[in-house]
């Protein structure tokens, strides 16, 4: 239950306000003085929360939406929570205070390519203390354009514009994506190479042991097949 302050009764003669909650009293003997409240009615409208379909899909990130309405409160709070679909750990955004009925959306990044997500739209009130969730809803992220490839590549030799990975390129479209183990396996580079092309582009050691060591020997052994899988 809510309650208010009403007003100080029983010795009051002294009491500098009896009708505020903070006022000052002048001591000059015993008193007996009581602090009257009423209660108040509890709200009688929760709130509310939908989840709405994620926008602004992309390889790695999209754009999370819902409605909400605060009901009879004074204010809520909202959040989304979101996790792969074959995974059961999710992952929250922050919360967010709102004082009005609106929409409101969150962009959520580092996402994995080519994988299913489920997320769900979440209200909480009364102090944290309720929670209200909206529907689970799922969106699948991209999978990179076969132009933007060989990330790792790109990493090692620091630019996408290097002869090599022309090299790369072409057996991956010729060969990779025209066999379903190929496409496969493009689909599994593309979620997977990302992050690790990220860890190496930042240490020039790690770039040239993966040149001479991976993606040189490679790229010599695409060429010296050329003849065979040209045809």
């Amino acid at each position: 239950a809510c309650y208010e302050f009403v007003n100080w009764i029983g010795d009051v003669d002294t009491i500098a306000d009896v009708n505020a909650a903070s006022t000052d009293i002048t001591m000059n003997g015993d008193y007996s003085i009581t602090a009257e409240f009423e209660e108040l009615p509890f709200p009688s409208e929760d709130p509310t929360v939908t989840t709405q379909a994620a926008t602004e899909v992309s390889t790695s990130s999209a754009t999370l939406n819902m409605n909400y309405t605060v009901g009879d409160f004074s204010q809520a709070e909202v959040c989304f929570a979101y996790k792969k679909s074959t995974s059961l750990v999710w992952y929250y955004t922050d919360w967010v205070s709102k004082s009005v009925d609106d929409t409101h959306a969150e962009s959520v990044t580092g996402l994995s390519s080519n994988t299913k997500y489920d997320f769900k739209a979440q209200v909480s009130y009364n102090n944290t203390e309720i929670e209200i969730e909206g529907a689970i809803f799922q969106f699948t992220t991209d999978t990179p354009s076969p132009s933007r490839g060989c990330f790792i590549a790109t990493a090692t030799y620091g630019t996408p514009a290097a002869e090599q990975i022309d090299v790369l390129r072409e057996f991956w479209d010729r060969v990779l994506l025209k066999s379903p183990a190929g496409s496969q396996f493009v689909a599994l580079y593309y979620q997977f190479s990302p992050p690790v092309a990220d860890f190496i582009a930042g240490n020039e050691f790690l770039r040239a042991i993966g040149r001479e060591l991976l993606i040189d020997p490679i790229v010599w052994a695409v060429e010296a097949t050329e003849d065979v899988w040209q045809n």
